[in-house]
């Protein structure tokens, strides 16, 4: 795919700042691609996005889009120039414009006939078909977002720029809202970056995923990489549980989720013998707390009990990587 929009090296340094908030930034959205970029309150994620934007002037680096730079090397695009469609955490509508008028206010040139067209095509593409003549304060939370997405793309632009699209929402919204939105952006083969702090979002969004912390990049990769690849301690917990596993050969430390790792009653030559420390009913399984044996950290591991596998605090087990049982043969230890 072509790469339509890329920072190269980028770094900024707000006014009064000890450190970048953004710093030497490495990164590229295909064509077409939906990019998630998770992080933490105060990473860097939004300066990026106002960056890509025209928002923010970076102090360093490069900003291209479709070969063109946009920002950089005394080149500066203006945002009203760069073609870029805006959807903020709040949504940020006009609320004395009507629906329709809230989506033609960036449109120029047009006839009212061809706004006319416009409007209803784009309100047919959010599922908002007759409410031209509302005002926002007449919508519910999840229509002025889908609103927001409509007056972003009306003007047609290079690529969409979403900024916590889902955080105000509650949650059975936020899952229809977020399957809404994305189902809208492929059809329109949109490029977007989707900023949020929430990973369950970043996982169901993202066609890849960039982490972003302290301003710079920690891991970009597809959903399954970041969640079963974790690089480090930082990108595995970010995404909920893991367990910290020690190579005895080596030293490696590889960071394992619960779910792909099986506990055993049997060794395995390629097992870690455990301590179970406590066992919890969460309704949806049943999970233990182990301590590891053989490794020189003290810590504790999380790990699922199997169903029907009869296991007590105090007990002794074993537990193994799954992905390293070296056939399907050895799976049949599980629960024996």
């Amino acid at each position: 795919m072509t790469t339509t929009l890329e920072f190269r090296k980028v770094s900024k340094t707000y006014h009064g700042g000890e450190y970048p908030t953004v710093h030497a930034i490495d990164l590229s959205v295909a064509e077409g691609e939906i990019l998630a970029l998770v992080g933490e309150s105060g990473s860097g994620k939004t300066t990026l996005l106002r960056l890509a934007a025209g928002l923010e002037v970076p102090d360093e680096g490069e900003i291209l889009v479709g070969g063109q730079i946009f920002a950089g090397h005394r080149s500066w695009v203006p945002p009203e120039k760069r073609q870029v469609g805006l959807v903020f955490q709040d949504g940020a509508l006009f609320p004395h414009l009507t629906v329709a008028r809230n989506i033609t206010y960036g449109l120029r040139g047009r006839t009212k006939s061809q706004l006319r067209i416009s409007v209803d095509y784009m309100l047919a593409m959010v599922g908002l078909s007759g409410l031209n003549n509302r005002y926002p304060h007449e919508l519910s939370g999840g229509e002025r977002q889908r609103l927001a997405v409509a007056r972003a793309l009306a003007p047609q632009p290079k690529f969409l720029l979403l900024d916590e699209p889902f955080s105000n929402l509650d949650s059975p919204l936020r899952r229809s809202l977020r399957d809404e939105i994305c189902r809208i952006l492929k059809k329109l083969n949109a490029t977007s970056i989707i900023v949020t702090h929430d990973t369950n979002d970043a996982l169901l969004v993202g066609e890849r995923i960039a982490i972003i912390r302290n301003g710079g990049i920690e891991q970009i990769g597809v959903p399954s990489e970041i969640y079963h690849r974790p690089a480090n301690g930082y990108c595995a917990r970010l995404f909920g549980p893991a367990n910290r596993v020690i190579s005895s050969n080596n030293n490696d430390v590889e960071w394992v989720r619960p779910e792909d790792m099986l506990l055993l009653h049997t060794p395995h030559q390629e097992a870690i013998r455990v301590r179970i420390t406590q066992v919890r009913d969460t309704g949806r399984c049943f999970e233990a707390i182990a301590k590891p044996a053989e490794m020189s950290v003290d810590e504790d591991w999380l790990l699922l009990i199997p169903n029907g596998m009869a296991v007590h605090a105090g007990d002794e087990k074993w537990a193994v990587v799954q992905r390293r049982l070296n056939s399907i043969g050895e799976r049949s230890l599980l629960g024996r």
